[in-house]
Order: C-alpha cells, then sequence, then structure tokens
C-alpha cells in the first residue's frame, strides 16, 4: 500500500482545484498520478467541504492506562539510561515471572 499524501501536498491539490485548474494539470505540476488527484478530489467533494477532509489517524485511540504505563517507562529509562527492557519490567511488575520464555 502507497504511503498517503502529505497534508500540504493535499492542500496544494485542493486549493488548485478551488482556482479552477483541471486534475491533470494538477497531477502534472507536481509530478504525481492523475488518478491519485482525481481521487483526493473526489474525497473532498464527497464530504461536502469547504476544505479538504482530514484523514482520520488509524488504529485505535490509546486508553489513559496505556499512557501512564508508557510515561512511566520513559521516565524509568532517562533515569536509569542502562537498564534494559527486562530490568525496567521488573521494576514496574516485580511479581511476573520474566525469566519464563
Amino acid at each position: 500500500m502507497p504511503a498517503a499524501t502529505p497534508e500540504a501536498v493535499r492542500l496544494h491539490i485542493w486549493h488548485a482545484a478551488l482556482q479552477g485548474q483541471n486534475p491533470l494539470t494538477i497531477a502534472e505540476t507536481l509530478k504525481m498520478p492523475v488518478r491519485t488527484v482525481r481521487h483526493l478530489l473526489q474525497q473532498f467533494r464527497y464530504a461536502g467541504q469547504a476544505t479538504p477532509p482530514r484523514l482520520p489517524h488509524s488504529g485505535r485511540r490509546r486508553s489513559p492506562a496505556y499512557d501512564s504505563l508508557r510515561q512511566q517507562i520513559l521516565d524509568l529509562r532517562r533515569q536509569h539510561p542502562l537498564w534494559g527492557a527486562e530490568r525496567i519490567l521488573a521494576q514496574l511488575f516485580p511479581t511476573a515471572n520474566l525469566s519464563a520464555r
């Protein structure tokens, strides 16, 4: 799957279309496939917005518990830069059996 078109390029496409440029001219200017430009313009028009819609962020949203645990891990890593993952996990979860792999 190709990478998503950057937001700056998407905005450029939208503004060029608002100025009356056709998809072929926009695609040639940006050196990208005309099919991509047409598809993005179709998405903008389908959304019925004055500005191009933002692509939703993929994946699930992080829970507060995840963010808290991540911050604890980062704090331990900053305090003890020589500790590895096992040592950090042992510090956070002392009763877990980490050696049973």
